[in-house]
């Protein structure tokens, strides 16, 4: 393949930073109204409907003493859109890169140093219309820092495209947790600022990775929108009402679903007093590849801290189940039905007694110097662990193993947990929320005589007692410490 004079030409442009103020200022949460529609990408003889996407992921670099770059790129595209040919719809689209250095300078020649590709599809799985397409990313790093430029069929724009370090360097990382809002949060109070001063700083040094910490989406409106779930929690969990079939773990699905479509795909958000679109969220998605966590609200508001009783009805499970089924497809690019021993960037743990699945935490090298490994604090979590004593093992042994392998080029070691280390001692506080005194008043407050927002709807616990469980320093915590 010939690479484009214009995408030469263009190479070392800068980020569209005015494009991407106009977005915050055309989606000021007072006047959004709807959830924006799907993005038609492609030449127009091979249109998409884009429903969530482009989406970078980072797996590895530096694997068995290589100068190998791992990653995917995931696109869900719509088969329904009539803005678009029917007999193109469902076809494997394509995406194609071009690859050379960041920098301009005298020392590298950039019509000396560019070379092309595409990057390998495959369909990992498909519902309610929406396709999920992953692309695999198998780059070499160099002694120089390069840029990857990518078109979707025949399409490039300024978002697509993303850096990759040299040989020799460690990553320009940045973290980012708790990426969206309570449902009582008032938008109009956030103008999406957050991801322009994202994009700004790409712009001045570019960064080759972003961490999530947990809650990269927020899922407590399930609440709302799930309506046998809705209608559980309003029965006060009555046997009438929980019976947990096939059709409701369908409205599960399809509420994250459409969640994961709205938030990753559009930045678009609603609560109880009112909607928002962070287009710049998507934006940044789009060329910094990721390596996520989870936490609760990537399920439900506590999940996992709640009492065991509470934790087993099998409504709550399919909660938890159900999340986890598209966090990994939308957040990690895989499916449930694939195996996840075969790829070395997953470190297995145990299962976990609510959600029917072995927790899966993260490894990566971050360049040369640098590890990282994130901790899956939620898919083993109860009110009283975080994870087993075997998973504990498992995590610390692949870190002894990665820093002995790397022959002392590992300098340091990011470990990233969902759930706090550092937190102030407030035993007192727990204490006085647990206690058999205010049960009286828990009672009055769940019925809905006095103070209704005092207690949780799932255990009846005062409210905020989950986030005080939710350190390893709380009382139900430190006896497994």
């Amino acid at each position: 393949m010939t690479v484009d004079e214009s995408v030469l030409q263009n190479w070392f442009n800068e980020l569209p930073l005015e494009k991407y103020q106009e977005l915050v200022s055309s989606n000021d949460p007072e006047t959004v109204e709807k959830c924006p529609p799907n993005r038609i990408v492609g030449s127009p003889s091979s249109q998409l409907s884009v429903s969530c996407g482009p989406v970078l992921r980072l797996l590895a670099t530096l694997e068995n003493n290589s100068n190998n770059y791992r990653g995917t790129i995931l696109l869900v595209t719509s088969v329904n859109d009539e803005r678009i040919t029917q007999s193109n719809s469902d076809e494997p689209p394509q995406i194609n890169y071009v690859i050379g250095p960041r920098l301009n300078n005298d020392e590298i020649d950039l019509s000396d140093n560019v070379s092309n590709g595409e990057f390998e599809v495959v369909k990992i799985y498909e519902e309610d219309g929406q396709i999920f397409w992953r692309f695999k990313i198998e780059l070499g790093l160099k002694n120089y820092e390069q840029k990857v430029k990518y078109s979707i069929n025949g399409e490039f724009n300024e978002n697509f495209q993303f850096y990759i370090p040299s040989i020799d360097q460690s990553m320009n990382t940045m973290s980012f947790s708790c990426n969206g809002f309570s449902l009582a949060t008032e938008t109009k109070d956030f103008k999406g600022s957050l991801w322009l001063d994202v994009l700004r700083q790409h712009s001045k040094l570019p960064y080759h990775v972003m961490l999530g910490g947990g809650d990269q989406v927020y899922a407590d409106s399930i609440k709302l929108e799930c309506e046998p779930f809705k209608n559980w929690l309003e029965d006060k969990h009555s046997s009438s009402s929980s019976h947990y079939t096939e059709e409701i773990a369908k409205t599960y699905g399809k509420y994250y679903l459409n969640l994961y479509l709205r938030w990753f795909g559009k930045g678009y958000w609603q609560g109880k007093a009112g909607k928002t679109i962070q287009s710049n969220f998507p934006n940044a998605l789009a060329q910094i590849p990721s390596i996520n966590i989870w936490d609760d609200h990537d399920i439900i508001d506590g999940f996992g801290s709640y009492k065991d009783r509470t934790m087993r009805q099998e409504m709550f499970k399919g909660v938890g189940n159900s999340a986890f089924k598209y966090y990994m497809l939308f957040q990690h690019h895989t499916p449930l039905d694939e195996d996840v021993s075969s790829e070395p960037h997953w470190v297995i743990g145990e299962k976990g007694p609510y959600i029917n699945r072995n927790s899966l935490s993260s490894y990566c090298r971050l360049g040369k110097s640098i590890s990282f490994i994130g901790f899956d604090c939620r898919t083993e979590r109860t009110k009283h662990k975080v994870n087993s004593k075997r998973t504990y093992e498992i995590l610390l042994n692949r870190m002894q193993n990665e820093v002995t392998n790397s022959k002392g080029d590992i300098k340091h070691f990011y470990v990233m947990l969902g759930v706090p280390i550092a937190y102030p001692r407030l035993v007192w506080v727990e204490a006085i929320m647990s206690s058999k005194f205010l049960a009286p008043l828990k009672y009055l407050a769940q019925k809905g005589y006095i103070a209704k927002g005092l207690v949780n709807e799932f255990d009846g616990s005062i409210e905020l007692l989950d986030d005080l469980n939710d350190h390893w320093c709380a009382v139900a915590l430190e006896l497994q410490f």
